[in-house]
């Protein structure tokens, strides 16, 4: 009787062994790949296109505490969500970056990061290597940074190209001309400035009057006759324009302040104004015509402006159309102690 019970409780044992190797290994061929795997999930797609668990996950520091971690796998998530609407847009424009661009790219980059400043602003570091540990950027990922970069200024450049030929120009040109000649305007500046005064900060109303006075010989010496260039480098304070005779070359009339602004829009070529203020203290200012190069300058100088604006606003335009859809994060487990 003992002996049969044994065998009993044994192929009892057996058969229940069995079933659940039956059951565990249909399981393991019927189910999905567990949503838990970081290798497998998907933490969110751009336009159908999957950013996996492990893209996030990769670069991350073993030594992080829960909360701190979360945030990071967060804060990596959003750039790697842009980073893809990047190359999707780079895609949908045709631009590749050639072998060479991407090795110049990769050295301009390390410079970036290892230049003094705040590493906030994209330097300060000592080496790719520290940049890479502290922003959690893997190699592919510094790759694919560099690559939009490079990428979107080819895609400036060419529109740029279009908008800056000789048909585009001269089209420019002929619509624009009359706001350039109002807006710019070949500057010629005799400056007397506060500040180099060292008693400014003690006397600044004594300060204020000797300048102001100065700048009155130097429009008396104007009316009698002397040359505004004569003037402006024998009595100018503008380091930059008084060793070339108070030339400012072709500026925007804004440039030099409100009063400097409204005389040199009032101004014939040619014609100098009174004694004006400025935020840096007292100044006379003379206009001159702008030569066709100049204009041309300003012509092509707004082409790039332009086409770097176009570039912006079609970005936008595909990012405020992009469809993301993002998924949950696997909760970060505590680090060691």
């Amino acid at each position: 009787m003992k002996v049969r019970y044994i065998i009993a409780s044994g192929l009892i044992v057996l058969l229940i062994a069995l079933i659940w190797s039956r059951t565990d290994k249909a399981a393991s061929t019927t189910q999905p790949k567990s949503t838990t795997d970081p290798a497998g999930k998907v933490a969110a797609s751009v336009n159908g296109e999957p950013i996996y668990e492990s893209e996030v996950m990769a670069g991350m520091p073993d030594d992080a505490f829960q909360d701190q971690l979360d945030d990071m796998k967060k804060g990596k998530l959003k750039r790697l969500i842009e980073e893809t609407v990047q190359v999707q847009f780079l895609k949908a424009h045709k631009i590749t970056v050639s072998d060479d661009e991407m090795a110049k790219g990769l050295k301009d980059f390390e410079a970036m990061v290892k230049t003094p400043g705040c590493p906030c602003c994209g330097g300060g570091y000592e080496n790719l290597d520290q940049f890479m540990k502290i922003n959690c950027f893997p190699m592919a990922e510094v790759r694919r940074r560099v690559s939009c970069d490079i990428g979107m200024k080819l895609y400036i450049e060419r529109l740029t190209k279009e908008q800056t030929s000789p048909e585009a120009l001269a089209d420019a040109l002929k619509k624009n001309r009359a706001k350039i000649e109002l807006d710019r305007v070949e500057g010629y500046l005799i400056s007397f400035e506060y500040s180099r005064d060292p008693e400014y900060y003690k006397d600044e109303k004594g300060v204020q009057a000797k300048k102001g006075k100065l700048a009155d010989d130097a429009l008396a010496r104007l009316k009698k006759g002397d040359s505004f260039e004569k003037v402006a480098k024998e009595m100018s304070e503008d380091e930059t324009s008084a060793p070339k005779s108070g030339a400012l070359g072709c500026i925007r009339a804004d440039f030099l302040g409100p009063e400097a602004e409204q005389a040199f829009r009032k101004l014939e070529p040619g014609a100098y104004s009174g004694v004006l203020k400025a935020p840096w203290g007292r100044c006379i200012v003379m206009r001159k015509k702008l030569t066709e190069e100049e204009i041309m300058s300003v012509v092509k100088e707004q082409a790039k402006s332009s086409a770097e604006d176009q570039a912006y606003q079609e970005f936008k335009t595909m990012r405020e159309r992009t469809k993301i859809q993002e998924g949950s994060l696997t909760a970060s487990a505590s680090a060691p102690l």
